[in-house]
């Protein structure tokens, strides 16, 4: 009786150049990315996210039969070719997402020191340790509101064919910004 190949014995022999006369394509090893990952280090880390990007945008792209067939038709040149022209699109991108980001954020924060330096002077707001609850939690969900809408609307970038992984990470980081502020706001109108 014949035995049966083992698993390992066929993906062993999947690894060949040759499987049942049928060549193998190229594994690339570019996947797609989190964008919830993306946007943590859209804030701390900008080269490790460009890393991403690139990452993600190339798998988005051989994924497509016709770009797949392409690129094994031409070798490693397109792909270098591919990665180096993503690189520079979204550096790019990235700077225009970082800078709205943070200059939304200076924005936000110094108009927040003027209204609390103009509580201070006209006595509404005072230094003691004592502060009402509702007030402060309306005005930091404010705060985040506006900090996010501002940030969105300096964030509209144009790409060929649907959204690019930094506008996704950007899109993640709106809303992980602006529900918290929604929900500071509510909790603090109705208490």
């Amino acid at each position: 009786m014949d035995k049966v190949p083992s698993i390992k014995v066929l993906a062993a022999s999947r690894r060949s150049s040759t499987w049942l006369g049928v060549m193998e394509t190229p594994r690339y090893p570019y996947r797609r990315q989190s964008p919830y990952l993306g946007a943590i280090l859209l804030l701390v880390s900008k080269k490790a996210f460009l890393e991403m990007a690139v990452n993600h945008g190339m798998a988005i792209n051989l994924e497509s039969p016709d770009q797949r067939r392409h690129a094994e038709a031409r070798g490693g040149e397109l792909i270098a070719e591919w990665e180096n022209s993503y690189r520079s699109g979204y550096s790019e991108m990235v700077a225009e997402i970082r800078g709205a980001l943070w200059g939304s954020f200076a924005a936000i924060a110094f108009l927040s020191l003027t209204a609390i330096a103009i509580g201070l002077f006209n006595g509404s707001v005072s230094a003691s340790l004592s502060y009402d609850l509702p007030k402060a939690l309306t005005f930091v969900g404010t705060a985040l509101v506006a900090w996010a809408t501002l940030m969105e609307l300096g964030g509209s970038f144009m790409v060929w064919d649907g959204p690019a992984y930094p506008q996704i990470a950007h899109k993640v980081l709106f809303k992980s910004i602006f529900l918290p502020g929604i929900a500071l706001l509510l909790v603090g109108l109705v208490q």
